[in-house]
């Protein structure tokens, strides 16, 4: 038997009290529906330029809220991202990831920085408040399977999917806030290769509407590990759910063979610095 999962879409602003109140009513509405598994999108708690000013500690009260709603709900819970602190420079977005004890599996570090400048679109440069982070992030977990961690811009790298897929990801996260110009063209296109090339499931939860910064796409979505869209939102906050049922992972690798038939005497990934945490029996296991 499978589980549920949700992507939670959000138009979150820069008053944090506010996206709380906005990120707990729908928990509890997914919650309330039976999911097992919830996340939040990219900028959940705060979502503007000032960095610095915004930036938290792991136990500070973004954290703390985030493990208190887990463990209230009994979710495993990917808290969106938010800008943590960084003692040698800018800012990390940071996604937690907890189980339903509250306690945090994981810590995941967006890698890859938004810096584009687009013709018909906003000219961005994430670099200019954040700091990328410097691994890749997977949890083993007793209730939802193998989780490998992305966030947003990390989409348009396949070679860190196929990391984590190959160091045994079954379930893709990914928080993300996407801008309405790249959204429309790539969003969903970017979600089932993901997906489909890895034999994964991918559960993608984005921001919608407005924003302080830009039009974001929303269209949450849920994708199985055949490309095929299970669940998708619109562009107005909401909950989009689909059931993850886990086996349909090892079928489509069994029958495809996209992981098996890699030709390595031709072409080789070799990824560094891969952390793999796993849920404890007593209780998750810090990073």
């Amino acid at each position: 038997m499978g589980f549920l999962a949700a992507a939670i879409q959000m138009k979150s602003e820069k008053d944090w009290q506010a996206n709380l109140l906005q990120a707990e009513a729908l928990l509890k509405q997914a919650a309330a529906s039976g999911a097992r598994l919830a996340i939040l999108p990219e900028n959940a708690f705060y979502n503007g330029r000032q960095s610095q000013e915004m930036a938290e500690s792991w136990t500070g009260r973004t954290a703390a809220w985030a493990a208190a709603i887990a463990k209230t709900l009994g979710l495993y819970l990917l808290a969106g991202s938010f800008f943590e602190k960084n003692s040698n420079g800018l800012p990390y977005n940071t996604s937690l990831f907890l189980g339903p004890d509250g306690q945090r599996i994981s810590a995941y570090r967006k890698t890859h920085l938004f810096d584009v400048d687009m013709t018909q679109g906003p000219s961005v440069s994430e670099s200019s408040w954040a700091s990328p982070g410097e691994e890749l992030v997977l949890a083993k977990t007793k209730g939802v399977g193998c989780v490998g961690f992305s966030i947003c811009y990390d989409l348009r790298f396949p070679e860190l999917f196929r990391c984590l897929a190959l160091q045994g990801a079954e379930v893709f996260l990914c928080p993300a806030n996407f801008t309405f110009a790249t959204g429309q063209l790539h969003w969903q296109l970017l979600l089932r290769a993901r997906a489909a090339e890895n034999g994964a499931y991918l559960i993608g939860a984005a921001q919608c509407g407005q924003s302080p910064t830009y039009r974001a796409y929303g269209h949450s979505m849920i994708v199985d590990p055949w490309g095929k869209v299970l669940a998708e939102g619109g562009q107005e906050p909401g909950v989009v759910m689909a059931e993850i049922d886990l086996p349909e992972v090892a079928q489509a690798r069994r029958q495809l063979g996209m992981l098996q038939n890699r030709r390595e005497d031709l072409y080789r990934l070799s990824a560094e610095r891969v952390h793999f945490d796993q849920e404890e029996e007593e209780v998750g296991r810090s990073v």
